[in-house]
């Protein structure tokens, strides 16, 4: 009985796989060849770049980050954007944000600070986005472009949804980081955003969190299943064989 479980268990996990990697990851790869690089952008296309953070090193971008900034400087000089917002809190006590990190490095490049807005309280995509809308809001900004790599951008667009905002996705060079693991790390953190991020984004009420309740509890039964199944599947006993069919031999080895 425990190995028709095991197998059961390991089954629907798999099952539950294929069918969630069958949504997320070409939905985040079909984002990311859709999307525009800065260079292919003509004329105006929103009011204001956002640049999700991508990890300060010390005083200076990472390349990464450095990478989506540089995006947002090329549409501001192309005239497509009238403002820049650069995101992100500190990772260390005493260190600079993220978010000052790339004012100092669009000022570098020519951007005047009066076009640059700084959101420096949040920890990930998410904060990146809910801190910048009151920013936004107070200058009567709605149409944001998402500058960000392509296998980032899914996520982000559901999220700034989420907020109000009306965002148009515009796709860095990847030149650092392996798209095949973060494409389906990307796949892998829809999990929480539809779980519980979305609806702490849309600023449910006791309502939304009876969903969130509800699923967070979905997950974890599903993770302990899987990690159950797994569990059986690697136990030292094996499975005893079934009964043979009716009319059915079965010769067993001898040992001598």
């Amino acid at each position: 009985m425990r190995c028709v479980r095991a197998k059961a268990g390991a089954a629907l996990a798999a099952l539950a796989a294929l069918l969630w990697f069958g949504y997320a990851v070409p939905a985040v790869v079909w984002t990311a060849r859709r999307a525009p690089a800065p260079e292919e952008v003509a004329g105006p296309i929103a009011e204001a770049a956002l640049v999700p953070g991508a990890a300060a090193w010390g005083d200076r971008p990472s390349p990464a980050l450095a990478d989506r900034l540089e995006g947002a400087v090329a549409l501001w000089r192309a005239g497509s954007v009238q403002w820049i917002v650069v995101t992100g809190g500190s990772g260390h006590p005493g260190a600079p944000t993220e978010a000052a990190v790339g004012a100092r490095y669009l000022e570098e490049r020519g951007v005047p600070r009066s076009a640059i807005l700084l959101e420096e309280s949040s920890r990930d995509t998410a904060g990146n986005l809910a801190g910048s809308r009151p920013l936004l809001a107070a200058r009567g900004i709605r149409r944001v472009a998402v500058v960000s790599h392509g296998f980032h951008l899914y996520r982000s667009l559901l999220m700034a949804r989420d907020l109000g905002l009306e965002p148009v996705p515009v796709a860095v060079p990847n030149r650092w980081l392996s798209e095949p693991y973060y494409t389906v790390r990307e796949a892998l953190a829809l999990l929480p955003y539809w779980a519980w991020v979305r609806w702490r984004l849309r600023g449910y009420g006791p309502g939304g969190a009876a969903v969130l309740n509800l699923a967070a509890a979905a997950l974890a039964l599903m993770a302990v299943q899987t990690a159950y199944a797994l569990w059986l599947l690697r136990s030292r006993r094996r499975c005893p064989p079934g009964p043979a069919p009716a009319g059915v031999s079965v010769i067993l080895p001898i040992k001598g």
